[in-house]
C-alpha cells in the first residue's frame, strides 16, 4: 500500500510542477505522502523485536525492509512545506537519516549491497552530498 500511495503522490507532484503553489494539489500530495508513510512505518512496525528493528534482516525480508528506509527517505523529501522552514530541514535530516540507514546497514552486510544495488548507490551518493544542503538550510534559518 506504501508504494500505491507513493506512486500516487509521484503523479500529483507532476501536477504541481505544472501548477506550482495550487493549494489543492499541495494538501494532496502532503496526503499522498502521509498515507504512504503510515503504511511504510506500519509495515517497519511487523519486523520490530522487542519495539526495535533487528540489527541483522533475514535473506528474506532484507530487500523489503531496506526499501522501506528507501520510501521513508524520498517520501520524506516530497513533503510540500514552505522553503527555508524548520520543516524543510526536518525533512532533508529525516531523508539523510533514512539513506545513511541503508548505506551503513549494506556496509556491515555485504550481501544486502548486493540486494540493494542500484538504491544503495544512489543513497551512498545522497549521504555524500546532502550535509552540504543540511548546512545551508540550517544557516539560512539562523539568519532569519
Amino acid at each position: 500500500l506504501g508504494e500505491i500511495f507513493s506512486d500516487m503522490m509521484d503523479l500529483k507532484h507532476e501536477r504541481l510542477q505544472a501548477e506550482p503553489g495550487n493549494p489543492q494539489v499541495i494538501k494532496k500530495v502532503n496526503l499522498l505522502v502521509q498515507q504512504a508513510v503510515r503504511h511504510f512505518s506500519a509495515f517497519q512496525d511487523t519486523m520490530k523485536v522487542d519495539g526495535k528493528l533487528p540489527e541483522e534482516y533475514n535473506e528474506d525480508t532484507v530487500r523489503p525492509a531496506l526499501l522501506c528506509h528507501f520510501y521513508l527517505g524520498r517520501l520524506a523529501s516530497k513533503l510540500v512545506v514552505p522553503d527555508r522552514s524548520e520543516q524543510q530541514l526536518q525533512n532533508v535530516l529525516a531523508t539523510f537519516a533514512a539513506y545513511k540507514a541503508i548505506v551503513d546497514y549494506c556496509a556491515a552486510h555485504p550481501v544486502a549491497a548486493e540486494v540493494m544495488e542500484g538504491e544503495v548507490e544512489v543513497c551512498r551518493e545522497m549521504v555524500r552530498l546532502m550535509p552540504v544542503r543540511i548546512e545551508k538550510l540550517r544557516r539560512e534559518l539562523v539568519r532569519n
